[in-house]
């Protein structure tokens, strides 16, 4: 079976290093100014940031294809 293909990121966020709410307020900061269909990767080590963004896709127009454990630390 072939491996799921994921498109590019057109924008890259790294807020390794910072605590919560700031990776989740960085991200919505950047998709504000992102085109329909663009995607950023948003990296973060906050261990609460996955459950926030989950939670706040609840009140946005805002969708995520996946979240992986990065080979550097924290998580895309």
């Amino acid at each position: 079976m072939a491996k799921p293909t994921y498109p590019k990121p057109h924008v890259t966020l790294d807020m390794t290093g910072t605590a919560c709410p700031g990776p989740l307020l960085g991200a919505k900061r950047i998709l504000d100014d992102l085109l329909a269909g663009e995607v950023m990767l948003l990296i973060s080590d906050c261990p609460e940031t996955k459950d926030d963004l989950f939670s706040w896709l609840k009140y946005s127009d805002v969708e995520i294809l996946r979240t992986e454990t990065m080979a550097q630390g924290g998580t895309g």
